[in-house]
């Protein structure tokens, strides 16, 4: 993984703050930027990222534990191989 930047917030011209953010290198060469609100964010390539920018399993959105707190991570993982989703 590539080293992750801390772009602090800056004022504009007139005043309004302009938000920082935390940005790293994608594995295909582009910036990827993750502002404070956005849990996951993903790459123009399709390579998905948390907000703290580790990389994501392509299949990470198939786990039911994302969507349902009744189910745990490991059961969510197997159920999404076995189709019983």
């Amino acid at each position: 993984m590539s080293e992750i930047r801390r772009v602090e917030d800056t004022v504009d011209a007139e005043g309004f703050i302009v938000a920082g953010y935390t940005a790293w290198d994608c594995d295909c060469g582009r910036e990827i930027r993750s502002y404070g609100y956005r849990s996951e964010v993903d790459c123009e390539c399709g390579q998905w990222y948390n907000a703290c920018g580790n990389r994501l399993r392509s299949n990470w959105q198939s786990n039911r534990s994302n969507y349902d707190e009744d189910i745990s991570d490991m059961d969510g993982y197997e159920s999404s191989f076995a189709g019983d989703w």
